[in-house]
């Protein structure tokens, strides 16, 4: 740089700067166009002349010694040893390159059992805890879908009460997940089944609605144990209006027949045609 100072200084006294701030600003200039467009074999498709212009210095080129750059022809320049000291992509790759050493470097301290197998590319490194592993995985039975206990009560649920098309939603899970915490499988299926002898669940409510969804049966402990109730023994069917009206009179004509005959002031046919209505 202070030789090509001197030289520049010689050839141009009038100059408004330090020959060396000059030529250090005309190498970044060369180099920061070298970085995008520079090929492979460190060629530039460039002349002299025309990098001369590009950096602003007259005889630039000349200037700089043939291990910086090289006329190859009147378009093409060569700055050797370019992509190797100065581009950007290549130190990069270089350090990129150098990471995944360190990186691998450590890995080997790490283990040293790494470190002699890969000095023995040819051989297979034994690893007994790999064995084990391997060995237990093909030993053991792969677990079916069918296996898991919420599953498998949601399809005796689908079957018993022929809900085919219902899914096994988050919110259903929850529900049956909760309620394996307090019951066994089996309880919670006999459960399910028992509400097919419940009347009310089945339709037969003043709404005429079917009550018989998996949330219901299993909602809490109440549920549950009615669900188990109804499975030892269907409930008494409810009674029509009519059937509740002859109850009530029943009642009152068998426990407080006299009573209720004085304090009304009615006659035995009076108390007769009240047990007429019993029949």
């Amino acid at each position: 740089m202070l030789r090509m100072a001197r030289e520049l200084k010689r050839t141009c006294n009038a100059m408004p700067f330090h020959p060396v701030t000059v030529l250090c600003g005309a190498l970044v200039r060369l180099w920061r166009y070298a970085d995008s467009h520079i090929r492979e074999d460190d060629t530039l498709d460039l002349g002299a002349r025309e990098i001369d212009e590009l950096v602003g210095v007259e005889n630039f080129c000349s200037l700089m010694p043939p291990d910086w750059l090289r006329e190859i022809d009147e378009h093409t320049v060569e700055l050797p040893g370019f992509q190797a000291h100065n581009g950007v992509e290549a130190k990069k790759k270089a350090l990129t390159q150098k990471r995944v050493s360190n990186h691998r470097q450590r890995k080997r301290n790490a283990d040293p059992e790494v470190c002699n197998a890969s000095a023995l590319p040819d051989q297979t490194r034994p690893r007994p805890d790999l064995d084990q592993k391997r060995e237990s995985s093909s030993n053991s039975v792969p677990q079916k879908r069918d296996a898991i206990p919420a599953e498998r009560i949601f399809e005796h649920w689908r079957s018993e009460f022929g809900h085919q098309k219902a899914v096994l939603d988050p919110k259903r899970r929850r529900v049956i997940d909760a309620a394996l915490k307090a019951y066994d499988e089996a309880t919670l299926r006999s459960a399910i089944s028992g509400y097919r002898n419940s009347p009310h669940h089945m339709g037969e409510n003043e709404r005429r609605t079917v009550y018989d969804d998996i949330e219901l049966f299993l909602r809490d402990a109440t549920h549950i144990e009615n669900g188990l109730r109804f499975a030892r023994g269907p409930p008494a069917p409810a009674l029509s209006a009519v059937a509740q009206a002859r109850q009530k009179l029943r009642e009152s004509v068998n426990g407080h027949g006299r009573v209720v005959s004085e304090q009304s002031g009615s006659s035995e046919g009076s108390l007769g045609q009240a047990a007429g209505l019993l029949r």
